[in-house]
C-alpha cells in the first residue's frame, strides 16, 4: 500500500547574508459561496406590500406541521419575493435560529430585504419573548450589513397571523384571482 503524505508546499529563498532558507508555504483554498436551487414554488402574489400578502402567499406551507418551522424570504426593493428558505426546524414551541444563517441567505440571494415566517403548532400566534428577542437580533445583524428586516410574521391557521414589527393581527384576505383551496406548487429540482 502507498503510503499517502499530505502534500507541502516548500519554497525556497534566499535571505540577506546569502544562505538559503525553506520556508513552508500554508495552502489557503479560494472559494466560491453560492446558492444551490432545490425547487420552484409558484405564487399568485408577485409583490408583498404587507403582512397580509405574506400569509396569503405562503402560510399554506405551513398547514399540518407538528412543529416550529422558520422560513426567510429574499425580497427586492419593491417586495418582490426572490427566494425562499427554510433556516430553522425546532420542536412543538420552540425552534433554535443561527441569525447568520438569515444574513448568508440574504447576502447570497443579493437582496435589501428579507422577511420571516414561522409558526407556533399550539394555534397561538402571539409572540413569544424568545420571537421578540430574535426579531431583534435580526434587524440588528441586517443593519449592520445593510439588509432590511421587513417583518417577521407569525402564521397560525386558516390565514391568520401576528405582525412583529406591526404589533398587530392580521387576516388574509381572499384575492379574487385565487383560487378555492389553492397552494402554493412546489416543484423539486429535477422533477
Amino acid at each position: 500500500m502507498e503510503d499517502k503524505k499530505k502534500k507541502q508546499t516548500v519554497s525556497t529563498e534566499e535571505t540577506s547574508n546569502g544562505s538559503v532558507s525553506r520556508i513552508k508555504r500554508k495552502r489557503i483554498a479560494v472559494v466560491r459561496a453560492k446558492q444551490e436551487r432545490t425547487g420552484i414554488l409558484y405564487s399568485d402574489i408577485r409583490k408583498l406590500q404587507s403582512p397580509e400578502d405574506a400569509v396569503a402567499a405562503f402560510g399554506s406551507l405551513f398547514e399540518n406541521a407538528g412543529v416550529e418551522y422558520l422560513l426567510a424570504v429574499a425580497l427586492t426593493q419593491s417586495g418582490e419575493p426572490v427566494a425562499l428558505q427554510v433556516v430553522g426546524i425546532g420542536a412543538v414551541n420552540s425552534c433554535q435560529v443561527a441569525v447568520a444563517e438569515i444574513m448568508k441567505f440574504a447576502l447570497l440571494s443579493n437582496c435589501p430585504g428579507v422577511l420571516l415566517l414561522h409558526n407556533h403548532p399550539s394555534g397561538n400566534v402571539l409572540p413569544s419573548k424568545e420571537d421578540e428577542k430574535t426579531t431583534l437580533r435580526v434587524k440588528d445583524a441586517g443593519s449592520l450589513l445593510g439588509i432590511d428586516l421587513v417583518d417577521h410574521v407569525i402564521v397560525g391557521e386558516s390565514g391568520t397571523g401576528y405582525s412583529i414589527e406591526g404589533k398587530r393581527f392580521i387576516q388574509a384576505e381572499k384575492r379574487q384571482d385565487d383560487r378555492e383551496g389553492q397552494k402554493p406548487i412546489i416543484r423539486k429540482k429535477g422533477a
